[in-house]
């Protein structure tokens, strides 16, 4: 049996701006649009180009386009990689040819043509292809975690999806798949896992009681730092976590830097260690020569926006374009060769390594630091299966990288992504620092924002040794008195007693050197021994040479 049904009259689509202008296809078996390039409005034809498009085909950074698009077939490394490639004018009159059909005249005097080079060049200057270019900040090659929707109240976390976001200007491949048939770790795993990886590094020891402490991985009884509660290994873990969560937080990062003792103690390993899982292997990179070449490859990462860059081997991080890097969120330079500047969104995390690096305050507050001491030659080491930079940038290392820090995240956003730790800890960083902080702290780590204690080299020593310094003075000569006034004479005695003179004046001229030095302390609330708040130096004392301690917080009984 069957019925006769009337079919409601289909309505005839909105022409497009290229079949408005006359264009329909020269051939009526082919789905692709018809241009006519006669017309003499070339916004027009680049409207028409970019209707016809598919969508995010073509990308814009800046002033320069470009494609990107994932390999069908894998590399050396095993990975299908990720290929940008620009848009040039020659370029693309070919590539519009696989999507589009060009044409002269309209109806029966119709004639199909190439698109010429000299046209294409005006189609990319037009506003109007710049205008509905897809603009492009970052390529992911691995997805990595997004926020998802408000559930009861909570921020729920999602990987992103494959492919370009708008609001993010961000595109993502899947040149590794590290989730499928992933069983997650629990947080005493990812402790144990952690522990056993991270303990053969020598890491720098905050006390004398983790110095000597005896903790076992595994079969194995280790005595020194154990990894999971070590202030620089979990600056380290804090560190490689913010490139797997940069969409989980503010683009702004703190520098990371690897500070040893001597040559060989892995500081460049730990350092690549990073930025391996999310990014693979990268291309080795020297020392700058000076504060114009680190400008110079500085401005050069930010314009092709790298989402770090590597100062290996360096000794002195003192740079204002540095603190400006890392605490602003666009960056305005001077591009190279030329007196053009630019201004570009800044994606940019700054990574150093060195023996006994020398920083000054600003740089160390706008820092996480690893510290590494090796007591013995580095020669005299001897690891069964060391790790290298090659074998950490495989995709099977990778990849359990990758799911160890993917069990973090979601271990911690099913719990409601609480806060564990305060923006406080890191002003500056305030996103990084409550996110990779509480990830961090609900998986059982130590909190990377832990003060720094570490009383080696490097860093802003003079700084550390001086606070240490007043610190000494208040829990061990003032004691629970109120308030002393010192004399400068007084101060370097007890600094002679603890030896800390030949580090904060160079060992020169002493009582004077240490003055320069405390006036810039002058007015400062700082804390003891004990945790206590004290105020050293009242400010209106500037220029006398006595100094005035007073205990700020109420003595315990």
């Amino acid at each position: 049996m069957s019925t006769n049904t009337t079919q409601p009259p289909v309505e005839a689509p909105t022409p497009t701006i290229a079949q408005r202008l006359g264009h329909s296809a020269l051939l009526s078996t082919t789905a692709m649009a018809a241009i006519n390039v006669d017309d003499p409005n070339i916004n027009a034809i680049a409207r028409a180009i970019c209707e016809n498009l598919p969508p995010h085909l073509i990308f814009r950074r800046d002033e320069q386009y470009l494609t990107v698009k994932q390999l069908p077939t894998q590399n050396q490394a095993g990975i299908y990689p990720v290929q940008t490639r620009e848009m040039t004018s020659r370029r693309l009159c070919s590539y519009l040819a696989d999507h589009l059909i060009f044409q002269k005249g309209t109806g029966d005097k119709a004639k199909r043509v190439s698109l010429s080079k000299e046209l294409a060049e005006k189609i990319l200057a037009s506003d109007a292809w710049y205008d509905r270019a897809a603009e492009i900040e970052l390529i992911l090659p691995v997805r990595l975690p997004i926020w998802g929707e408000t559930t009861n109240g909570h921020r729920t976390i999602t990987l992103a999806p494959v492919g370009y976001d708008p609001t993010s200007r961000t595109y993502t491949a899947e040149t590794l798949n590290y989730t499928t048939n992933c069983p997650r770790y629990t947080p005493a795993q990812l402790v144990t896992t952690w522990n056993k990886i991270m303990h053969t590094f020598p890491w720098g020891s905050e006390s004398e009681a983790e110095a000597s402490q005896v903790w076992r991985s595994g079969t194995t009884t280790i005595q020194g730092p154990c990894p999971s509660t070590n202030r620089s290994a979990c600056v380290t873990l804090a560190l490689m976590l913010g490139q797997y969560c940069r969409q989980l937080v503010d683009d702004l990062m703190p520098i990371g830097i690897f500070n040893a003792n001597q040559q060989g103690s892995g500081k460049s390993l730990l350092a690549w260690l990073c930025i391996a899982p999310v990014w693979g292997m990268a291309a080795g990179t020297t020392a700058p020569k000076n504060d114009e070449e680190m400008i110079k490859a500085i401005n050069a990462a930010l314009l092709d926006r790298k989402p770090y860059h590597m100062l290996d081997d360096i000794p002195v991080l003192n740079n204002n374009t540095l603190n400006m890097v890392a605490t602003s969120n666009e960056v305005t330079g001077r591009k190279l060769g030329g007196l053009d500047t630019f201004i570009a969104h800044n994606h940019l995390q700054i990574f150093a390594t060195g023996n006994a690096i020398g920083t000054s305050a600003d740089v160390e507050r706008r820092s996480l630091i690893c510290d590494l001491f090796l007591a013995t030659s580095a020669l005299e080491r001897n690891f069964k299966t060391p790790l290298t930079k090659k074998s950490i940038s495989t995709p099977a290392w990778r990849a359990d990288l990758l799911r160890f820090m993917h069990s973090m995240v979601f271990n911690w956003a099913d719990a409601g992504c609480p806060t564990l730790v305060p923006t406080s800890a890191k002003p500056t960083f305030e996103s990084f620092a409550t996110i990779i902080g509480s990830i961090m702290v609900h998986n059982g780590f130590l909190s990377p924002f832990t003060p720094r204690k570490y009383v080696g080299a490097g860093g802003d020593l003079i700084g550390r040794s001086i606070k240490r310094l007043l610190a000494h003075i208040v829990s061990n000569v003032l004691g629970d008195r109120r308030t002393e006034t010192f004399s400068i004479r007084k101060i370097v005695e007890i600094s002679d007693a603890i030896e800390l003179t030949q580090t904060i004046t160079g060992g020169k001229s002493p009582n004077h050197s240490m003055g320069k030095r405390l006036e810039q302390y002058r007015g400062h609330i700082l804390t003891d021994e004990k945790g206590r708040k004290f105020e050293f130096g009242k400010r209106e004392e500037s220029g006398q040479s006595c100094y005035t301690f007073t205990l700020l917080d109420t003595p315990t009984a």
